[in-house]
């Protein structure tokens, strides 16, 4: 269990969101910056991992989620290193900015990977421009 922890914790670092963790029994929410900060610090005792943080959660789609989360972290890079806005991207990929901010979330498992495939081909483009 404590790897798919790990692992989540690396996929909300890898799409800039943030997790819901247990401190002292108190739930907390920590954003990508947090994770950051907290892998820097005890780095001499993390481990590297290439799992799937949905196959060790037993997701029957796992591999696909796995694939789907690459797009998605691979989107979020861009539109971050382009100073792209929110409300700018949503229009350029034809969707609402609530949906983009879900799915920048991580909540994609009902978006295809055919059209998150789109969406960074689109954003790529939009890059080049």
């Amino acid at each position: 269990m404590l790897r798919a922890a790990r692992s989540a914790e690396d996929i909300a670092i890898r799409t800039n969101t943030s997790i819901l963790v247990s401190v002292d029994g108190k739930d907390v929410e920590l954003t990508a910056a947090d994770l950051v900060s907290r892998q820097k610090e005890t780095s001499g005792s993390i481990e590297k991992r290439v799992r799937n943080v949905y196959a060790d959660l037993e997701f029957p789609d796992a591999d696909q989620m796995l694939r789907k989360a690459y797009l998605v972290s691979k989107i979020s890079d861009l539109i971050l290193s382009n100073g792209l806005d929110d409300a700018g991207t949503a229009s350029l990929l034809g969707i609402s900015k609530i949906s983009l901010s879900k799915i920048l979330k991580g909540q994609f498992r009902d978006v295809s990977e055919d059209v998150l495939s789109t969406y960074l081909m689109q954003v790529q483009k939009a890059r080049a421009c």
